[in-house]
This record gives structure tokens, C-alpha cells and sequence, in this order.
């Protein structure tokens, strides 16, 4: 039977670590995520069979770097039915379908869920600009510098380009962004698109949001003793609670009453309980509907569900779609430090040879931060926004 208690905002910070890999074989992975996904199948549904249910999918990219910035992310539909359980091939975990370096999948479905709700972006600033669930203010809050003009030296312009002319531009293949627009096109229509079968329930893109999470925010959140896994946590109740705030001023929303939330996110670290730690969603009633390994999940008495999924990404296309585009949002911030760095090098021949660090623990990433240590003194770019204290 679920358990009902008043959550608090007070509980001290999980100290959490991943799990270190195992030897596991293809095979008992992907058992691990047919078990994950029967586990979210047999949770009970939220409403009646036809009712409409704003689905969300959440998940993190970038809890373990060094640096750059950690971003949350989630896509909300509403469908009346059942939660969405395939999407096809192209959505999936972001671990599998990208890589750093090659993000076009992922920037191909930024494009086309944003088109789908608007007008379809033109650069990825604009993509930035209309996901991010802060604003330009809050985003350049930590910047130093603040009472001087921003221009492409200042050191703000290392994650947020003063010119649209100093960014990066779109490299997805024009085929692939069209396909992914054609599949979501067949996700929203009762009508066959490309010959595929017409979904029995087509659904309706709600939106896009994620929370970037600079480096220096991260320190500062440190710093008050909120560790990395504490902040994924409650970025990604924001992000939902965001979601499902807009689907609610939406045109389509159902007319009959209000529509559940069906929040699915990826599992944060090792935690079981997670409870004790909510941040935005601490002030709220819930009810714990089952707390484990595999998933976490509680029921919020006039808001819907939130469930915490074990390989949520592979496991559930919301949360895969979620994981993609926060994988292109990650690689795109690196792209613009690497940018920003390489065009302070005062050697043309350093500017060359200064590798495209992914931000991970790794080889590349370490000569980086050597090579760049004059450029940033240069920019006057501190050591709390470029590399995180854990």
C-alpha cells in the first residue's frame, strides 16, 4: 500500500556515487531495460482509458565532467492513452545514438520538436533561447565582469556569445532533420505519413525546457552544500513542473479538468528514496508508490506522478528524446568554450593545434585545460567558471 507523507526540504544532501561499471553482456543490459520498462508499465494508470495525460520525459547530461555545464532536459506530449512505449529508431539513449563530436541526431530533434510547437529555430542560440528555462539574466548572473559592455572578449561570451556571428551554426544533414520532422509529424497525425501506420493515439508535442547548469553555479551550489547529484534532482522537478505549468496554457488542453502529470526521469546516482531530497516538489503531500533499485516512483494528490527509472533512457522514448537533445545541448556549450578559448590563443599555431575537449575525465580534456590556462587569464575567464570543484 502506498505510504502518504509531507516531504521536507530540509533533509541533509545524498551523498551518492554512479555505480562503477560492470561486465555485464549486451544481452543483460538490455534485459535490465525490458525489466525497466515493465516495471514503469505496471505502475497504475493516472486517469481513465481515453483521458488526456501530459507525459513527460526528463533526464541529465553531463553530472560527471570537469567541465562545461550540467544540463536537465525533458519533452512533454499529451496523448490520451497509454504513455508512449516506442517511438522508433531514432530515439533512444544518447549514449548509443550520439557522440561527442557527432551530435547531429540530437540537434535534428531540437529543430523539429521546436518546430512542431513554433516556428522552427535558425540557429542554435535560438534553440538555446527557447528551451532554456531561465533567461538571459539569470543565465549571465554568474558571469564576472557585469558592468562591462558584453563583446566577444568578454569573458561571458565563453558560454554565451555576444554576437549571433561568433556562435556555432547548425551541421545536421538538411535529410535527417527532415526525417525527424517527418516522424514527429506521424507521432501528431491521425493520418499515415511516409506509409507508416496511423497511430490509433496520435498525441501533441506540449514543449521543450531544459536547466543549464553553469560550472559556476554548480561551485556556488557546492559551496552551500548541495552536492551535484542534489541539484540533478531538483532541476529536473523544475523542469517537469515547468512542462506541465505550460501545458496548461495551452489551447489544447483538455476542457473537461485538469491533466495529470506523468513525469518519468532518469535514476539520480544511487538513490532509492528520493523523498527526503525533493527541492520544488517538497512542500507538496505525496504518496510513495514503490522505492528501489529499478524505479522510484510517488503519486502528488492534485499534480500527478513523478517516477525515477532505472536506464530511463533506453527504457522509455520520452525520456530518450530528453537524453538526446540535452546531449546536443552539452556538446554545443563545449563547442562554444573550445570557440571562445581557441580564438584567445595568441599563436596561430596554438589556436590550431587546441583540441576539442569533450569536458570528461579524459587525456584530451587535461590538455585543454593546460593549453588554455593563458587565454583564460587573457579573457579574465576565473578558475570557478571554467573547471568544477566535484
Amino acid at each position: 500500500m502506498a505510504s502518504s507523507k509531507r516531504t521536507s526540504g530540509r533533509a541533509a544532501p545524498p551523498d551518492l556515487e554512479r555505480a562503477p561499471g560492470d561486465a555485464r553482456g549486451d544481452a543483460s543490459i538490455a534485459a535490465a531495460r525490458r525489466s525497466s520498462a515493465s516495471e514503469l508499465g505496471a505502475l497504475a494508470p493516472l486517469r481513465a482509458a481515453g483521458a488526456p495525460v501530459i507525459h513527460v520525459g526528463v533526464d541529465e547530461n553531463g553530472l560527471g565532467p570537469v567541465l562545461g555545464p550540467m544540463i536537465v532536459t525533458g519533452v512533454a506530449v499529451r496523448a490520451r492513452g497509454a504513455r508512449p512505449g516506442s517511438l522508433g529508431a531514432l530515439v533512444g539513449d544518447s549514449k548509443d545514438l550520439v557522440s561527442h563530436g557527432d551530435v547531429a541526431l540530437g540537434e535534428a530533434w531540437a529543430r523539429a520538436l521546436l518546430g512542431a510547437i513554433g516556428p522552427e529555430p535558425r540557429t542554435p542560440a535560438e534553440i538555446v533561447a527557447r528551451v532554456s528555462l531561465d533567461d538571459q539574466g539569470a543565465l549571465l548572473a554568474p558571469c564576472p565582469e557585469p558592468g562591462r559592455a558584453r563583446d566577444a572578449t568578454h569573458p561571458s561570451a565563453m558560454c554565451w556569445p555576444a554576437d549571433d556571428h561568433d556562435d556555432v551554426r547548425f551541421t545536421a544533414d538538411e535529410a535527417l532533420v527532415a526525417r525527424c520532422r517527418r516522424l514527429v509529424l506521424s507521432w501528431t497525425s491521425s493520418e499515415r505519413v511516409d506509409g507508416r501506420f496511423a497511430r490509433r493515439t496520435p498525441f501533441q508535442i506540449v514543449g521543450v525546457r531544459a536547466a543549464i547548469v553553469c560550472a559556476s553555479r554548480l561551485n556556488d551550489e557546492g559551496t552551500a552544500g548541495r552536492n551535484k547529484f542534489l541539484v540533478d534532482l531538483r532541476q529536473m522537478e523544475r523542469v517537469a513542473l515547468d512542462l506541465h505549468a505550460a501545458s496548461a496554457r495551452s489551447a489544447e488542453r483538455d476542457a473537461d479538468g485538469d491533466e495529470p502529470l506523468d513525469a518519468v526521469c532518469g535514476k539520480v546516482g544511487g538513490m532509492n528514496a528520493y523523498a527526503p531530497h525533493f527541492g520544488p516538489l517538497s512542500a507538496r503531500l505525496c504518496a510513495v508508490e514503490v522505492e528501489g533499485r529499478a524505479i522510484s516512483a510517488y503519486r502528488f494528490p492534485g499534480l500527478g506522478r513523478f517516477t525515477w527509472l532505472r536506464d530511463a533512457d533506453a527504457a522509455d522514448p520520452l525520456v530518450g528524446l530528453a537524453s538526446l537533445v540535452g546531449k546536443y545541448l552539452r556538446e554545443l556549450a563545449m563547442e562554444r568554450i573550445v570557440r571562445f578559448l581557441r580564438a584567445a590563443c595568441p599563436d596561430p599555431e596554438a589556436r590550431a593545434t587546441l583540441p576539442a575537449a569533450s569536458g570528461y575525465h579524459d587525456p584530451t580534456t587535461k590538455r585543454f585545460m593546460l593549453a588554455t590556462l593563458g587565454a583564460r587569464e587573457a579573457r579574465g575567464v576565473p578558475e570557478r567558471c571554467f573547471r568544477r570543484n566535484a
